[in-house]
This record gives structure tokens, C-alpha cells and sequence, in this order.
């Protein structure tokens, strides 16, 4: 999972990619004006300074951090650009529902009424109903692509789960321009190994901001789920290969592809169908983690407040209204 504000505070980041670190992604539930999100703890300040003792740090947490400062700007640069496509104003007037950090789940679909075989589209949007604002963080975003779930989304069709996607997950991906740069065969291995090392450094920094979503939900915004819809394989690797992204391939509308290859609605009925969110509060610290995090410079105090914010944070299981699809021979 990625680090930064695309991912948890600067305090704890580090355990993100350690042994026994703290648990990465932060979600967030739906909701029902236009506009949808996820969350992770708040991450402040955003100039991700060094800390005090960074000297005196193991070198691969030096790097780490030394990697949240170069990416801060295009992480902030791709979080602005998130917001402005996926999420929506509070409706005019709008006042919070109830007073804390509390969360709607709308399910809408284009048409109630298929024959066999065909699409269903749909929109999910995650609206924040309560008084305060909520961080909302994905590794692989739901949101921004409809080819799998996140953690914590599930689907549920007569109250059968439902796994969206298929098992190709990767469905190719961006090359970024030739391996080997000019002047490669002049190049010493310890030159050739560091050139190799950032690039893929920079590759992987890229897909993160790309697929993961890192978004603050203010009360009465929507987080919504981006139009999309399934290519293939060879169309998605044909529309890398000039520079296009198959993840926006043109979708009806506002909506997305219920696309599963597990399964279709290829029976003549009634299908119920509704989303379900699950963010459950995090156990308890283990002694084991707790002294490993102290030999790090992060004291038990501080762990367990840690620890306590994110139950607190917690919004617990999120069901969205059920729709009723119809389809007919």
C-alpha cells in the first residue's frame, strides 16, 4: 500500500512497509448525493518534513522517508485531480443528519428492467451525512475502477455474495518509455543498479496514484464511483500501448459495468442486489508490535493513542439500500 497522504501519518508510515507495521489503508463508507469516498487517518502536516531523529534511523526508514518527500507534490497534485472528478458538493441547504462521523451508502442502477445476457450499470455513491469531515484512503481503488473490489466492499445478489472482477487483476499496465536510456552501455553496474532502482521506484509511485484514492470527505459530500466498464486484456495492453488508460474507457453516462466472471444475470427473475461496507475497528496492539514499534522511537503512549483514534474513526458496517433488477427472456 502506498505511503504519504496516499496513505497513513507520517508518525507510523514507516510501519506500513516494516514487519508487524500498523495497519495501512483507511476506508471510508457511501452515501446518497452525488459524490462518493474512502478514508485513512488524518495526515497532517502536508509538508512532510523529516523528523528529528532522522539521522540516527535505519537507512531503509531514512529512504522511506526520504521517498515521502519526493512524492508529497504529485500525490497532492493526483488528490486534487481525484476530488475535482469524484466527488460531489453538499446539496444546497444541506445540514448534517447526525452530529460525528457518520456515513450513507446509495445504490442506483440505469435500468431496473434486463433481458438475459445483458449489462447491468450501475453508480455507487458514499455520502458523509454527520458534522465532521472523514479521510478516506484505498489501495487499488473500488472507486476508480469497477475490474475488482477493495478491501472491505463487498456485493451482495439474493444474498449470495458476488466477487466483481475476475482473476487478471493486473490488466497490463503503462510502460514508461524504453528500459535502457541513452548512454547505457557506458554506464558502470553501480550506475546501471541505481538507474534501475529509481525507475521502478517512479513506475510504482505512478500506479499508486493512478489506482489508489486518498480523499477527505467534508460533511454532506458524495463520494461517487467512476464510470467504467471491462475492455479485455488485448484491448487494455492495445490502449496502453498509445498512451491511453483502458480504466476510462467510455461507460454509459454516469455509470459503471457490473462486471463479474463469476457471475451474469443469465436467468429469467427477481435479483435483489445491495453493496455492503465494512470498516471494523482495528484489535488491540501486540506486545510483540508494541515493543518492536519502541525500539523504532514510537513510545507505547503514543501507540496506544494511535491505536485508540482509529477505533474511534472506525464507521463499522455500511449496508446501502437494495435494488430490485428484474430480468426478462
Amino acid at each position: 500500500m502506498p505511503i504519504s497522504r496516499f496513505a497513513p501519518p507520517l508518525a507510523l508510515a514507516v510501519a506500513c512497509v516494516l514487519p508487524f507495521g500498523a495497519g495501512c489503508g483507511r476506508r471510508e463508507p457511501a452515501a446518497t448525493a452525488p459524490s462518493p469516498s474512502p478514508r485513512t487517518p488524518a495526515v497532517e502536516p502536508r509538508s512532510y518534513g523529516l523528523p528529528p531523529d532522522f539521522e540516527s534511523l535505519p537507512e531503509r526508514t531514512k529512504e522511506i522517508f526520504l521517498d515521502l518527500q519526493a512524492a508529497a507534490p504529485a500525490n497532492e497534485a493526483q488528490e486534487k485531480l481525484d476530488r475535482e472528478e469524484l466527488i460531489r458538493p453538499a446539496p444546497p441547504g444541506w445540514k448534517p443528519e447526525e452530529p460525528g462521523r457518520r456515513v450513507r451508502l446509495t445504490l442506483i442502477v440505469k435500468e431496473p428492467t434486463l433481458r438475459r445476457g445483458e449489462t447491468l450499470w450501475y453508480r455507487l455513491e458514499f455520502q458523509n451525512t454527520g458534522s465532521e469531515s472523514i479521510d478516506y484512503f484505498e489501495s487499488d481503488s473500488f472507486f476508480k475502477k469497477g475490474a475488482w473490489l477493495s478491501w472491505g466492499w463487498k456485493f451482495y445478489v439474493n444474498g449470495e455474495e458476488v466477487h466483481l472482477g475476475d482473476l487478471d487483476f493486473n490488466r497490463g499496465a503503462p510502460v514508461a518509455g524504453p528500459f535502457e536510456p541513452p548512454g547505457w552501455e557506458k554506464l558502470t553496474e553501480a550506475e546501471r543498479d541505481a538507474y534501475v532502482k529509481r525507475r521502478n521506484k517512479e513506475t510504482e509511485a505512478a500506479y499508486r496514484r493512478r489506482t489508489n484514492l486518498s480523499v477527505t470527505l467534508h460533511p454532506g459530500e458524495t463520494l461517487v464511483t467512476r464510470p467504467w466498464r471491462n475492455v479485455g486484456r488485448e484491448v487494455a495492453d492495445r490502449m496502453w500501448a498509445r498512451g491511453e488508460d483502458p480504466d476510462r474507457a467510455r461507460a454509459p453516462g454516469a455509470f459503471r459495468e457490473f462486471y463479474s466472471v463469476f457471475f451474469q444475470f443469465d436467468k429469467p427473475g427477481k435479483y435483489r442486489i445491495k453493496a455492503v461496507y465494512s470498516d471494523q475497528p482495528p484489535g488491540p496492539p501486540t506486545e510483540e508490535k508494541l515493543r518492536w514499534m519502541e525500539e523504532r522511537g514510537h513510545s507505547r503512549a503514543d501507540q496506544m493513542a494511535e491505536h485508540r483514534k482509529r477505533v474511534a474513526e472506525s464507521l463499522g458496517t455500511i449496508e446501502s439500500n437494495v435494488i430490485e433488477v428484474e430480468v426478462v427472456p
